[in-house]
């Protein structure tokens, strides 16, 4: 996050924090980049984005944006419809 000079500032830390909805799938996307034979293992997890309900669509896209925009990776990870991609099935690698 150094790169991007992005900076995010947790707001407390007594309660659940909706940053922290976003460590899994960045961690998920970095592997992408970083570890491409441990991301293939993981692709083949079914994520059942199917049976999303409306609210869970929702809180995956605010997700999607906190990293996109917040953490300033837009330039490495695109949207796309990757079907199989737990946890990533709105990004794909530019």
């Amino acid at each position: 996050m150094k790169m991007r000079r992005a900076s995010v500032a947790v707001p407390w830390f007594d309660k659940p924090c909706a940053y922290y909805d976003a460590i899994l799938p960045l961690r998920v996307l970095l592997l992408k980049m970083h570890n491409p034979k441990v991301y293939r293992l993981v692709s083949l997890l079914m994520d059942h984005k199917e049976n999303l309900e409306e609210a869970a669509k929702k809180h995956r896209q605010r997700i999607v944006d906190f990293i996109r925009k917040s953490l300033r990776l837009a330039q490495d990870f695109s949207y796309g419809q990757s079907p199989k991609r737990q946890m990533t099935y709105l990004f794909q690698i530019k």
